[in-house]
């Protein structure tokens, strides 16, 4: 049976909601973003060469089964984490996320560029099992 709980969106100016669904042990999320022209191909090339410590800092803050996938200059990430606002709580405090978002901040359009800590989730709409 699927758990169904609905929360603000971060950030919430954006208006977005969120329903966090349970599959099994743990929530799967997803964000969305949006990248300015002609910066695809080194948003790629950036996360070919991941830093290890922002590896390391991604499986601290709770994520695993982390994709991101490129649409045009659409983004998206589909994460799982057992405690979400936990996971965002860790990255508004971490070096290493501080310093990656602060290093991709320039490739996402104003609206998509959100600091540590806040993801511009979406909502899932249909899901089969």
């Amino acid at each position: 049976m699927r758990t169904i709980r609905q929360r603000p969106a971060f950030p919430p100016e954006v208006g977005l909601r969120t329903i966090i669904t349970t599959r099994g042990p743990m929530p799967q999320h997803c964000w969305l973003r949006e990248l300015r022209p002609g910066t695809e191909e080194e948003y790629i090339r950036r996360h070919q060469e991941l830093w290890p410590e922002m590896k390391e800092a991604i499986h601290a803050a709770g994520i695993r089964d982390y994709h991101i996938y490129l649409n045009g200059l659409q983004v998206i990430g589909v994460f799982e984490c057992d405690d979400l606002e936990a996971t965002l709580a860790f990255q508004k405090t971490n070096e290493a996320m501080g310093r990656w978002a602060a290093h991709n901040k320039e490739m996402f359009t104003p609206m998509s560029a959100t600091p540590p800590g806040k993801m511009p989730l979406v909502r899932e709409v249909w899901h089969l099992p």
